[in-house]
């Protein structure tokens, strides 16, 4: 039968947590705005993602898609955000037809996620036999920290590691003490499954966990003992981790294989002294900082009573994991460990956030009636933080936070008087000074990170009704060329403003802003063609107006701004529309062409950025070259205008060898003696370092670079550049405005690359170009006439998910120019075919099927071999 009193306990637990909720998103519920945080990941990555994920899924398209960059796998390369998120994948029951429905729902999924992690918290701790007091007051700590609510604003797929931690806890728990283990299995399924990098996290922390754990559950202590426990830990473990493979393996291989370059970080021992002095700051105050937690100020209390207990086996154990979590907290390279041996990040501080929930449940519950130790030790207490507040500097200054210091005195007199209180006046005190406080923590966040409430709601709307997201004069643009021609092309908007807008506008375009973008691609862009892109990892964005690239990637339409002066070469202005101008390129060449000459990758590194472009339309870039004749080289003609740092004419800039010191209105201006009249490009190559501790700008005949200092962990690796300089020849100059610092010049040569054998090279690879092309967001198939047997180019990023046909028969494929896809095929008519599946996407399902089977074989065989022993013992009697 059903406890009505204990039924009845959890819901009202599950009220309080309600109304903890709506203490933590009450600033929303004031200003009517999106809870996201403006032009940053939040905006221009993630909501596009959520969006362009719920149509790909909901049309099931889990695979692939040409919008996204390139074209690129959807499976593995957005699980790191979503692919695999529980609380994602229940949006898909939802209608999302613009990007403002999609910000409608941040609010409630986060509201829903932070109920979640509270009520698996608070079943963790009833579990664990705490009070109904502690175990509440224990899941409000954990669930109404700052860090939370901050993570749900400005990366709301990191929130969810919060939701699944206590669940894990409490499952080995079970484990542990009872032999359950069903739950264990399904919540390492679900902690890995829902996201590889959180899942190592959680994972490490489980195992961290397991050892303290193992001092609880036993009573004597062995090694061989401690091998025992820990068998059952990495037995069963090793089964939800199975169950895992269809997301882990595919996502894992993803992550290998992105453009994720090797750096050195600088990490040093410790922090500053300041990080230290800031410590309680840090713990229970709101500021908007990655090392802020934010927890109640409830949770400061009960987690200092908890040093009076430590002679208890169970609470020195707890705050001995308390102190280890801590411990990390402190120690800068905790901070590397967990984000992969990589730069520092704070991702992993919800393990203590939880740790001190959990602590300060137990502390609740060791709290013990007349001691004058504890009498004086509150009043310790008391004083110590009053002097605290009052003497170290807060890192913030924030309106009313001496709110603080009132809700620590509520707090430590009813502790004080806690056993002289009812209990039920103890609770509702101690829970309501909880919710204040995690409401003023929560609003105080969420005003630094988004402003002033009342400004919040015009703020968003205006913002998301701009250019980028739902402006209807930039779609009627898009839709201008989608609506009136169907085929297979790729369309450049020149100077977008979000990487993801072909995600959301629905076309193929040739930039992304994502963190697991291939390795292929990603140094296509920053390697292997020095295309000028913004200095930072994990984004690209357009091809500097790179005739030659553009034309080979089926480039066929351009946008660009009515005022810009930039018209594209060979292209036929279609439309002036909203603003925009539409132009179609008179040479546009298919997704596919023949090759019919080749080069070494060898041979072609040793190439200029001019002349690998113009190879582009030339040849294939190969490792084996095979039966593919070389290609003379000598036919690539590239003109040097300028060459050296001894001619540079220097202002407002000192010089010290290759040490260049820019003061205010710095400026370095190169001179073109030698001048070209026919229409091309005008290349600046730079090779040159900033020396100086922050970022540096390039004003580059009015183009804008930044460079950032090698220091800073979104800085990408690389000292040369190559930029395509319009007006140059017009200008009789190269003008470099330097903003004031130090940089290191090692050389500088300006190229031009002439559009005289342009639409010559096209022609010619418009007679074997792929016909009567088909594609969906999985598959293309097309015709192709060889007159030669050579290599077929496709611009299709080449992966080994790809399974590719020749006239029905499974052919093999190889990386061409780098990046792409080139198959070889004989001289005369064939047809191409190809269909894309994430890699060792069937085969790690398989492994996931396997094992669901084999523990419902054992499950039944277990349940069988139960009912006869039942029917045996019923036979006997």
């Amino acid at each position: 039968m059903f406890d009505r009193k204990k039924i009845g306990m959890h819901v009202v637990a599950a009220v309080i947590f309600m109304l903890t909720i709506f203490s933590v998103y009450f600033y929303f519920y004031l200003s009517e705005g999106y809870m996201t945080t403006r032009n940053t990941d939040a905006t221009v990555q993630l909501l596009f993602f959520r969006y362009f994920l719920h149509e790909q899924f909901l049309h099931g398209d889990f695979f692939w898609s040409w919008k996204y960059g390139l074209g690129g796998d959807v499976f593995a390369n957005f699980s790191y955000y979503y692919s695999t998120s529980v609380f994602f994948l229940l949006t898909l029951f939802l209608k999302l037809d613009t990007l403002k429905d999609v910000l409608a729902l941040n609010t409630i999924i986060s509201a829903l996620k932070l109920f979640c992690a509270m009520m698996f918290m608070y079943a963790l701790l009833q579990y664990n036999k705490r009070s109904y007091t502690a175990s509440i007051v224990g899941a409000m700590i954990y669930g109404g920290s700052s860090f939370f609510a901050g993570y749900s604003n400005r990366f709301d797929f990191m929130a969810e590691a919060f939701v699944w931690l206590p669940l894990l806890i409490l499952s080995y728990d079970r484990l542990v003490d009872q032999g359950k283990k069903g739950l264990f299995i399904f919540a390492v399924f679900v902690v890995i499954t829902t996201n590889f990098y959180f899942g190592f996290m959680s994972s490490v922390y489980l195992n961290i966990y397991a050892v303290f754990k193992y001092f609880l559950a036993s009573s004597s202590y062995s090694f061989k003992s401690f091998v025992k426990y820990y068998i059952t830990l990495i037995k069963y473990y090793i089964v939800g981790f199975l169950l895992s493979s269809f997301a882990f393996i595919p996502t894992v291989y993803a992550f290998l294989h992105a453009g994720r370059f090797d750096k050195e970080y600088d990490i040093p021992l410790f922090y500053t002294n300041i990080f230290y002095h800031n410590v309680v700051y840090n713990f229970f105050y709101p500021y908007s900082a990655s090392q802020t937690l934010g927890m109640s100020i409830v949770g400061l209390i009960a987690i200092l009573l908890s040093v009076l207990y430590i002679k208890q086996k169970e609470m020195l154990i707890r705050v001995c994991l308390l102190l280890f979590m801590i411990g990390l907290y402190f120690f800068p390279y905790a901070y590397s460990f967990f984000n992969g041996l990589s730069a520092m990040q704070p991702r992993w501080i919800y393990m203590l956030i939880f740790t001190c929930g959990m602590v300060a449940a137990y502390a609740i519950d060791y709290d013990k009636k007349g001691s004058k130790v504890r009498t004086v030790y509150l009043l310790l207490l008391l004083l110590g933080f009053l002097w605290y507040t009052t003497y170290v500097p807060s890192p913030k200054e924030l309106p009313n936070d001496g709110v603080e210091i009132i809700f620590f005195v509520i707090v430590l007199i009813a502790f004080l008087l806690r056993f002289k209180l009812k209990k039920a006046v103890f609770f509702v005190c101690v829970t309501a000074v909880a919710i204040g406080s995690i409401g003023y923590n929560n609003f105080m966040m969420f005003t630094q990170d988004l402003g002033d409430v009342l400004a919040q709601k015009e703020s968003t709307l205006q913002t998301f009704s701009g250019s980028g997201y739902d402006s209807e004069t930039d779609q009627e643009v898009i839709n201008y060329i989608t609506q009136r021609d169907d085929s297979f092309y790729r369309v450049m908007w020149n100077q977008i403003n979000k990487e993801n807008i072909p995600l959301y506008y629905n076309y193929h375009g040739f930039s992304s802003y994502q963190s697991l973008i291939p390795d292929n691609v990603h140094s296509f862009f920053k390697e292997t063609y020095n295309i000028a892109q913004m200095d930072s990892p994990s984004r690209y964005s357009n091809l500097d107006q790179r005739l030659y690239l553009e034309t080979a990637l089926m480039n066929k339409y351009y946008i660009v701004k009515s005022g810009d002066a930039f018209q594209p070469y060979g292209f036929t202005l279609l439309k002036e529309l909203n603003g925009y101008k539409i132009y179609k390129n008179d040479h546009f060449l298919p997704i596919g062409f023949m090759y019919n000459q080749a080069v070494s990758t060898n041979q072609f590194n040793e190439l200029n950025e001019v002349q690998k472009d113009q190879l582009m339309l030339k040849a294939a870039v190969v490792e084996k070259q095979g039966n593919l004749p070389q290609f003379d080289l000598k036919k690539l003609k590239s003109k040097q205008l300028f060459e050296g740092m001894e001619n540079v004419k220097l202002e407002n800039i000192d010089k010290n060898g290759n040490v260049y010191t820019a003061r205010d209105n710095a400026v370095m201006r190169i001179p073109l003696t030698t001048k070209e009249t026919g229409s091309g490009e005008t290349i600046l190559k730079m090779t040159f370092k900033n020396l100086t501790t922050g970022s540096l700008n390039l004003v580059i005949n009015r183009r804008n670079f930044e460079k950032r200092s090698v220091n800073n962990i979104y800085s990408y690796p690389k000292d040369s550049y190559a930029f395509n300089i319009q007006n140059a020849q017009r200008n009789g100059e190269i003008t470099i405005g330097l903003s004031p610092g130090q940089y290191e010049f090692d050389d500088m040569e300006v190229l031009f690359n002439s559009y005289k054998n342009y639409a010559a090279s096209v022609d010619e690879l418009k007679q074997s170009a792929l016909q009567h092309v088909k594609y969906d967001e999985n598959s293309l198939q097309g015709d192709i006439h060889a007159k030669k047997a050579g290599m077929l180019f496709l611009s299709v990023p080449y992966s080994k998910g790809w399974h590719l046909k020749v006239d029905g028969k499974d052919a093999e494929f190889e990386q061409v120019n780098g990046t792409f896809i080139g198959v070889r095929v004989p001289k005369g008519n064939h047809e191409i075919s190809m269909k894309y599946t994430t890699p060792y996407f069937k085969e790690s399902l398989t492994v996931s099927l396997a094992t669901a089977a084999a523990i419902g074989i054992v499950f039944f065989v277990k349940r069988r071999r139960t009912d006869s022993n039942a029917i045996a013992e019923n036979e006997v009697a």
